[in-house]
């Protein structure tokens, strides 16, 4: 089964975390609709990421890579904005790992994570035969039933951090005029998140 994450972003204003996502119109919404199990709502929440990697994951909150360097999550905040607080409502218990990290601490982590990735997973035997020539496999599993295949260990250059960190910055380009940025905190933003299965 597979892991998502899902991503609010927020910002400081006179003590108050305010949500600084995108909505769109949802055209599924049936105001008519007396379901009460209904998961469909006016608007939906814009992710600035909305990838399924399994090392950001693991270095954001050790979420199905614990090998890999990453802050203990911290729990959902008390003082989340209140679209971020309903939608984690409506995950209910399908929803885990909670955390929140401000925009100095993302940094931060991303310098101290390094340039390296450290590998460590199943391979297939042709791929433990190349690595052993100095090949690195460009695909992988972390579990498989497959009995042939091996675990291997390597190093690539990387940073499971940088690709997140990149969506982010674009975002809160096309988010702020370059004057608030220039004027903003780090401190003052954050992304909220958490995952389900």
């Amino acid at each position: 089964m597979g892991c998502d994450i899902h991503i609010y972003t927020e910002k400081k204003r006179k003590d108050k975390w305010l949500c600084c996502d995108y909505y769109t119109v949802n055209h599924w919404y049936d105001e008519d609709d007396t379901d009460e199990d209904s998961w469909e709502q006016p608007f939906n929440h814009t992710d600035f990421y909305d990838g399924r990697n399994y090392e950001l994951f693991g270095a954001l909150a050790g979420v199905r890579r614990e090998d890999i360097s990453h802050i203990s999550p911290k729990g959902f905040p008390d003082n989340a904005s209140k679209e971020c607080l309903e939608d984690f409502t409506q995950w209910g218990s399908d929803a885990h790992t909670p955390s929140w990290l401000t925009l100095t601490q993302l940094k931060e982590h991303q310098y101290s994570i390094g340039s390296t990735i450290k590998r460590s997973c199943m391979i297939s035997p042709e791929q433990a035969k190349d690595l052993e020539r100095g090949i690195k496999p460009n695909n992988w599993c972390g579990w498989t039933n497959q009995t042939e295949y091996v675990h291997a260990e390597w190093e690539d250059e990387g940073n499971p951090l940088d690709e997140f960190m990149q969506q982010l910055n674009d975002f809160m380009k096309m988010r702020f005029y370059s004057y608030e940025l220039d004027q903003m905190d780090d401190n003052d933003f954050r992304v909220v998140f958490w995952f389900d299965n």
